[in-house]
């Protein structure tokens, strides 16, 4: 077997070893929550206990299930309404987290954790416009609390108040240069978003505020590489190359940052230094690695290495069956075999050798 099927079929075994282990943790933890549970707390004080012990242990759907249960044992009671929202958000069920928190508003209008927890779920369903309402509130209530301030600054975003999201972020870091960081994290959320016409203007804006970032930290790779993503975004590859290079001077063992840059080089039509991007992020992330796979078999194609192409794509076809873009290679797949057929047919066929006649 040579070298280079020996690393595929290692990397195959890892990949199989990987899902075993998550499914059967999986399959432990379900085994364990089911052993440990007490099907016999009744009452609702043993309930509402048993409700608040298992959300401690992360256990947010039983939780859900316990302050149900206690809630149904008396109704109308804050505490019970508040933490079964609680529950509901903490496992990603924002519309009941939503219903239960306005329920519980009713009884304690002015409760600052309620108002403010209500404010993150409608901004996790991605509505501003509430998102903005109530975390605006929560600022109000609790000028010093920058945890409410950041929430409301992405709430702001959503409503697409770029500007105005800028400036508090602004505010934030001058008050406290402790949340300096928190300028990546609206850099990448404003970045993340479509803003139709305004695209263009709105990343320009995330540049100088990424630049005034690094000006007062300029070794971080994170920045350089955000940076980067917005200048390859409004199609500047040149200083998209210059940030993603200096990244990977500062991280140059970052899968993120190699995969970037083989990306940047690509859009630069650079695709043998592409190509050794590539080859070197798949390097640090070789297990269930699609996109750097596919971005390696289309950086092939544009060099004209054919049959490198067909064997990654084989690969892919084989390693990554139940992928979205599954189709998508298997349909390149298809064409390479159909233009292969009509290459051999449109080749003239050799003519036997005819007798020399004889004198």
């Amino acid at each position: 077997m040579s070298e280079s099927k020996l690393k595929e079929f290692l990397i195959e075994l890892q990949e199989h070893w990987t899902d075993f282990k998550e499914k059967f943790n999986v399959h432990k933890t379900r085994i364990s929550d089911v052993l440990s549970e007490n099907v016999f707390v009744s009452g609702y004080e043993n309930l509402f206990l048993e409700g608040m012990s298992t959300y401690s242990k992360g256990r947010y759907k039983r939780a859900i299930y316990y302050f149900e249960k206690a809630n149904k044992e008396k109704r109308e009671n804050f505490s019970c309404l508040y933490n079964l929202a609680l529950a509901y958000q903490a496992d990603g069920q924002f519309d009941n987290a939503i219903n239960f928190y306005l329920k519980a508003l009713k009884y304690e209008e002015r409760d600052y954790d309620t108002i403010y927890n209500l404010g993150l779920c409608y901004l996790n369903k991605h509505d501003g416009e509430l998102a903005e309402k109530y975390l605006k509130i929560s600022t109000e209530k609790a000028p010093e609390d920058y945890s409410a301030k950041m929430s409301y600054v992405l709430a702001l975003i959503e409503c697409k108040k770029i500007d105005e999201a800028i400036e508090q972020t602004i505010d934030i870091v001058k008050s406290n240069k402790t949340y300096l960081d928190f300028t990546l994290t609206v850099a990448k959320y404003i970045e993340s978003q479509s803003f139709g016409e305004k695209d263009i203007e709105n990343i320009s804006k995330v540049i100088k505020l990424l630049n005034s970032y690094l000006k007062l930290c300029n070794t971080s790779s994170i920045a350089h590489l955000q940076v980067s993503m917005c200048y390859g975004k409004i199609g500047n590859w040149d200083l998209a190359l210059k940030h993603s290079l200096m990244a990977l001077e500062l991280d140059p063992k970052s899968y993120e940052i190699n995969s970037h840059t083989g990306l940047v080089l690509y859009c630069s039509h650079n695709y043998q230094d592409a190509l050794k991007y590539y080859e070197k992020a798949l390097s640090l992330k070789p297990i269930k690695n699609f996109e750097t796979h596919y971005n390696i078999a289309i950086t092939y194609e544009k060099l004209g290495k054919m049959l490198d192409l067909e064997k990654k794509l084989n690969y892919i076809a084989k390693n990554f069956k139940n992928h979205p873009q599954i189709n998508t290679i298997k349909a390149l797949l298809k064409t390479i075999e159909e233009y292969k057929s009509q290459n051999k047919k449109s080749k003239p066929e050799k003519q036997p050798k005819q007798p020399h006649p004889k004198k």
